[in-house]
């Protein structure tokens, strides 16, 4: 049997990850579970529970990617868009947008409303601090994918709230653009945390996930 011994760092502290090769087969010993969840606006959900960690990350993102087809026909177009998943005290889990048809993105998406959201934790403190690239592992990112719709009218109000309380500033946008509200009907998630590799989760469970409560 050939051991082989190197030091990673997992989320500020070191850990011994022990590399066990008996003839063909190989036995990985990682950092622990309870330190692969490395959220950078406070506090985070306990040991990784996918569902809270994707909540958390839809809270406190400010903004995302979203990706649409057919700009130019046959390839994807995208844009960075702010979004707000409800007011700080009422996070809903569901993306809600500020859009104008100046976006050529928001054209699109009347047209062929399939879209794709990335959330990434990039502008969390763990990232920045640690000088982490955003593509890093340890960089959770969670992506989105659903029907964009155009907010109904008994949901204005709550969208508006969502929108504005997160960013007051487009309150003194253009009017002359004609924003509106929209917001994505989810239809599936996929969350990348840490060495992981990418983890479907239910929108069942990730609906019914409180992002703050232990």
């Amino acid at each position: 049997m050939v051991r082989n011994s190197v030091i990673v760092r997992c989320d500020s502290e070191d850990h011994e990850v022990i590399e066990q090769q008996l003839l063909t087969q190989t036995k990985l010993v990682t950092c622990p579970p309870q330190r692969r969840c490395a959220w950078g606006w406070g506090p985070p959900p306990p040991p990784c529970s996918r569902p809270r960690c994707s909540r958390f990350l839809a809270l406190h993102n400010s903004w995302g990617f979203v990706a649409a087809p057919r700009k130019i026909q046959g390839m994807p177009f995208g844009n960075c868009l702010l979004i707000s998943d409800g007011p700080v005290n009422n996070s809903t889990g569901i993306p809600f947008f500020y859009v104008t048809l100046k976006d050529n993105v928001v054209v699109d998406l009347l047209k062929y409303p399939v879209a794709s959201l990335t959330l990434p934790e990039a502008d969390g403190n763990f990232c920045r601090k640690n000088v982490v690239d955003p593509e890093d592992p340890r960089c959770a990112r969670l992506t989105l994918t659903g029907q964009m719709v155009m907010v109904p009218p008994e949901e204005t109000e709550f969208a508006k709230q969502a929108m504005f309380s997160r960013h007051p500033v487009i309150r003194k946008w253009p009017h002359s653009y004609e924003w509106f509200f929209m917001k994505m009907n989810i239809e599936h998630i996929w969350l990348q945390s840490w060495h992981e590799g990418v983890s479907a989760v239910p929108v069942e469970e990730y609906l019914k996930a409180a992002p703050s409560k232990a």
